[in-house]
């Protein structure tokens, strides 16, 4: 195996990669990457237990063939080879993996190869036509929701996001049991389907998506969903069970709505928190109605009251909630206003837009002895 490429290619795509490499695996090979060079094409692709990622980047003076590399020690020369535009890599001897050689400038370096063999083989894209959503859209999807999935393994299925299309209508749904975060668009897509993506896919996918207007491709398998962008392609298991069903846990009516400044709401969350720490966790009280509303904290830190101006329309409400909840679904709105709708101080706040119903974030009230 040989190849030469430019140094920016290779890095650029190697950048992107290792964050996708396993640590600490049973199989080695999983913590590098994988070259295959076939026809002045150089073929990469990383691997961990929920998903792979694929790229491919021009090469010349190139010797077909496969090796597995160390992913971050080949990372790290690579970067290193600041005197070089274009860096040489191939097998020490035409048919084996054993040696890797890589030359950039005056710098050499002799790297131990693993068995291309070894390396974890995900399904492959079969030809088919692609769902296509903009990157734009499915980017604000993403970062609007994926903050409220879970992080418990024992709760597998809800460490992952529902994403559902009906009636040209898709929806992203995360949920960890204290809080939830939907979020909707219309799109013109005519195939309707129901899955559960890892978190973790969905995130590695927000980092590959830049300011360049394209479309995602997915592609939906029994078991696997394929992620198309430009010249990356990821590879995500799907993760089975049973979603909650999600709208009847949205309260059917609400005895207090509040208009309130996103800004000012954060900014007083802020101020009241600085008596919070991790130390001293500890929820806010928040006093609602009277076209105003009171936020509360006290700890072994001190004490802290803050009031800010709302419309309010209803009866007077008192509720606890964790500040970090607030904030994460409040810092994730695009729109100057909100609506908080209230049912009672031991249901969930619920958090709309002004109008239509483009997203919806639910956060459990925390009960004191109060």
């Amino acid at each position: 195996m040989k190849f030469k490429c430019k140094k920016e290619f290779l890095l650029g795509c190697l950048l992107n990669l290792q964050r996708s490499v396993s640590t600490r695996s049973e199989n080695l090979s999983t913590e590098g990457l994988h070259i295959n060079v076939c026809n002045d094409v150089i073929y990469i692709e990383s691997y961990n237990s929920e998903y792979s990622v694929k790229t491919e980047i021009p090469a010349f003076d190139t010797e077909n063939g496969e090796v597995v590399v160390p992913a971050k020690l080949f990372f790290d020369i690579v970067k290193c080879l600041s005197s070089s535009e274009v860096i040489e890599v191939k097998t020490k001897d035409d048919n084996s993996y054993n040696e890797i050689v890589i030359d950039g400038g005056e710098s050499n370096f002799l790297l131990p190869g693993m068995d291309p063999q070894d390396f974890p083989k995900f399904p492959t894209l079969d030809a088919e036509t692609p769902i296509l959503i903009d990157s734009e859209i499915f980017s604000t999807l993403i970062k609007q929701t994926i903050f409220a999935a879970s992080e418990d393994a024992n709760k597998a299925v809800y460490t992952g996001v529902l994403i559902e299309t009906k009636d040209s209508t898709i929806t992203f749904v995360a949920i960890d049991g204290f809080r939830l975060a939907l979020r909707r668009e219309n799109i013109n897509i005519e195939k309707d389907f129901k899955i559960i993506v890892p978190a973790k896919t969905l995130s590695e996918i927000l980092k590959l998506i830049t300011n360049e207007k394209i479309d995602v491709e997915v592609y939906i398998c029994e078991r696997y969903v394929f992620f198309r962008l430009k010249n990356y392609l990821i590879i995500s298991k799907l993760i089975s069970g049973n979603f909650i069903d999600y709208e009847s846990v949205i309260p059917k009516e609400s005895s207090l709505k509040a208009k309130i400044n996103i800004r000012r709401f954060i900014e007083s969350i802020e101020r009241v928190s600085l008596v919070i720490d991790n130390r001293l966790k500890s929820p806010i009280k928040g006093v609602f109605g009277d076209d105003a509303a009171l936020l509360l904290c006290s700890t072994a830190n001190g004490q802290a009251k803050d009031k800010f101006a709302i419309e309010s329309d209803g009866v007077f409400l008192e509720i606890s909630f964790n500040n970090k909840y607030m904030l994460d679904a409040l810092k994730n709105i695009d729109s100057d206003e909100v609506i908080l709708k209230f049912s009672s101080s031991l249901k969930p706040i619920e958090i709309v837009p002004i109008q239509g119903n483009s997203f919806l974030f639910l956060i459990l009230p925390v009960r004191t002895k109060e």
